[in-house]
């Protein structure tokens, strides 16, 4: 029909179907509609999603040793979210694994002051920054705050080791140091530990206690052989759950920590003048990696 109205269907009703341009001018109605009642949770919802894709890609970056691309990933996330401050620890670990030690540092005082002075992963990287530097007394004075930080037992015994571990590596405070470490096992229920054992085996070969550090190093080393095999007998079964890189990782790990205890029970069986076991372990320490300027010590 000429006047634009609809013609009638072949049984005289005229069609239900509105026109295009009607239905056009109702769609971008509604879409305003939720644009403005939506929108103010879409733009506080953006930066959240942002960062967590730069920290994703980080964390890929950082399983292929790109540090580099990791740090720049980093830098992104943290324009998007700069009051997280866990992504200010997450960058210092990227650093202090390049040996960024101001940088470092300089993460783990921003990350303090977003999220409080008793921020643990903070406090604990920052100790690791200043025992990387041999800054001794500042790393103790650290974990001092880490210890009071502590909210439950696992944490106490997590924080009463490295402070035990911190009065080693600077080879003060011994006697402190051992009365940490059994504060430790005391929180944790057990001595089944092999880190904590590394600890007080340690503490005691300083302390020239020769018999009890070896029996702590060789029970320390057999424990931690045992979690070894464990995870090299069960890796083909968590390669169908996790992703191969992250297993790669873990494997490295488990050989620094190997390459530690090694080191130590060396360090033991040579005061104990037993040289070719000693010449053994400090073989063994150097295959899976001691390196003190690394952080594996």
């Amino acid at each position: 029909m000429e006047d634009g109205r609809q013609s009638p269907t072949k049984n005289g009703n005229i069609p239900l179907k509105p026109p295009a341009r009607r239905r056009l001018g109702s769609g971008i109605a509604i879409a305003v509609c939720l644009l403005m009642a939506l929108g103010p949770v879409i733009f506080l919802g953006l930066p959240q999603e942002i960062a967590r894709w730069y920290v994703a890609a980080a964390m890929e970056h950082d399983l292929l040793d790109e540090l580099d691309a990791a740090e720049a990933d980093l830098d992104k996330a943290i324009e998007w979210l700069p009051e997280n401050g866990d992504l200010y620890v997450r960058r210092a670990e990227i650093r202090l694994q390049q040996k960024d030690f101001p940088g470092a540092m300089d993460d783990c005082q921003v990350a303090l002051q977003k999220n409080g002075q008793d921020f643990r992963p903070a406090l604990l990287r920052r100790m690791l920054v200043h025992q990387r530097q041999w800054h001794h007394e500042e790393a103790i004075a650290d974990s001092d705050l880490l210890v009071e930080a502590s909210k439950d037992a696992f944490e106490r015994a997590e924080s009463l080791n490295a402070r035990a571990y911190a009065r080693a590596l600077g080879n003060v405070q011994v006697t402190e140091g051992l009365e940490d470490i059994q504060a430790a096992f005391d929180a944790l229920g057990t001595e089944d530990n092999a880190a904590f054992l590394d600890t007080r085996g340690y503490l005691y070969y300083l302390n020239g206690d020769f018999d009890n550090a070896v029996r702590d190093m060789e029970r320390a080393v057999q424990m931690a052989e045992d979690e070894r095999s464990s995870f090299v007998m069960g890796r083909e079964e968590l390669q169908k759950q996790v992703d191969e890189r992250v297993l790669d990782r873990q494997a490295r790990l488990f050989k620094e920590n190997l390459a530690v205890l090694y080191q130590h029970r060396g360090l033991v069986y040579e005061s104990l003048d037993r040289p070719e076991e000693a010449e053994a372990d400090f073989e063994r320490a150097d295959k899976y990696g001691y390196s003190p300027e690394d952080g594996v010590w």
